[in-house]
């Protein structure tokens, strides 16, 4: 039954690039427009309490179970913050504390990124949407992919890149089964093999498996930094089929038929 108007919470206005929940608390999580978090604790729409905000764009929210055993169990969120990697420990609600912010060469505006080992958590990948058209990305004008190895929450460690053979923005990566389901924009849809980046951090061992390009108008000249094409994908259906959305075009849905990750993890 929806709400009667005056049964509706009033509660602070907020322009929201994304929503997540933090895995088992299902803490709700808005990621604004530009640098604020909005964080919520309860789901009922009649109860919404608002605890804390804080200065962050999209992010990933994990309870804990990687390698850092100061942080096992506790719910952390990896926070992409326009000039750095900001590592967050949101456990306690009224006071999320910041453990370490990592600037990396070529920033121009760090914008999403993704845990590469899920299930390890000692990886992560990170795109930053403003490198390529501002010339900072260390892959020049294609698709830059930045890695960190995250095995310490407080000291964080750039690897390397991977350079996509597309010229592109990049935009949201989502990770499942040792394959990045990368949104780059005119490059549209671009499936990449991570599965090596315990064996080779640096990345050059990365290889794209597969892709779908939902703006072909510019691949005469193999791509073009500009902003249309691909925004974001979402590759967890049990199904298999990945939604993919285009600005121009609408949602695609597709089926992955290449290979599986090289290796398993």
């Amino acid at each position: 039954m929806p709400l009667e108007p005056a049964e509706r919470p009033s509660v602070p206005a907020v322009c929201s690039w994304s929503m997540f929940l933090t895995q088992a608390s299902q803490l709700p999580v808005a990621a604004p427009t530009r640098t604020d978090t909005f964080m919520m604790v309860s789901c009922d729409p009649r109860h919404i309490i608002e605890p804390n905000h804080t200065n962050i764009h999209p992010a990933q929210c994990v309870i804990y179970t990687g390698p850092d055993q100061q942080y096992k169990g506790k719910e952390i969120c990896f926070g992409y913050n326009e000039d750095s990697l900001t590592i967050y420990d949101v456990t306690d609600k009224q006071n999320p504390k910041i453990i370490s912010k990592t600037p990396y060469q070529g920033s121009a505006y760090t914008h999403q990124g993704w845990l590469a080992d899920p299930k390890k958590m000692t990886y992560l990948l990170l795109d930053d949407e403003l490198d390529e058209k501002d010339g900072t990305a260390l892959g020049k004008n294609h698709t830059t992919t930045y890695i960190f190895d995250i095995k310490q929450l407080a000291k964080p460690k750039y690897t390397g890149f991977y350079q996509s053979p597309a010229q592109s923005i990049d935009h949201n990566q989502y990770v499942l089964n040792g394959l990045t389901y990368q949104s780059n924009y005119g490059s549209g849809l671009r499936i990449v093999d991570v599965s090596s980046i315990d064996r080779k951090p640096d990345g050059s061992q990365f290889k794209e498996a597969g892709f779908f390009d939902c703006h072909p108008e510019d691949d005469h000249m193999n791509g073009e930094v500009s902003f249309h094409g691909s925004w974001s994908t979402y590759p967890y259906f049990k199904s298999g089929y990945i939604l993919l959305n285009s600005i121009e075009r609408g949602v695609y849905s597709l089926r992955y038929n290449g290979p599986p990750a090289r290796y398993r993890w």
